[in-house]
């Protein structure tokens, strides 16, 4: 028996499974174009670092040497990222 063929049963689950990934990709789409939903302008951390497909620690060191530098929420310890920076560093603009 070939290991490359997948029964039906497997077949069967593989088609579920794509449909399921399109349809999740689909609902995220119209979120993502819709004007009601307010869009972030600043992100933590860990929101920027998957925004920027960059592990933590490395974000941090290219933001140290962006000179981009958090800003802090007015009387408490959260640090935010501004977006349009974030842009403009990842671009190099």
């Amino acid at each position: 028996m070939d290991t490359h063929t997948l029964s039906q049963q497997d077949s069967a689950l593989l088609a579920t499974l794509n449909a399921k990934l399109d349809q999740l990709a689909d609902e995220l789409n119209k979120s993502a174009h819709d004007p009601s939903q307010p869009q972030k302008n600043w992100l933590n951390i860990t929101e920027a670092s998957i925004y920027t497909g960059l592990n933590y620690r490395t974000l941090k060191k290219a933001l140290q040497r962006a000179h981009i530098r958090g800003h802090q929420v007015a009387g408490t310890t959260v640090v935010k990222y501004s977006l349009e920076e974030l842009d403009k560093a990842i671009t190099h603009k």
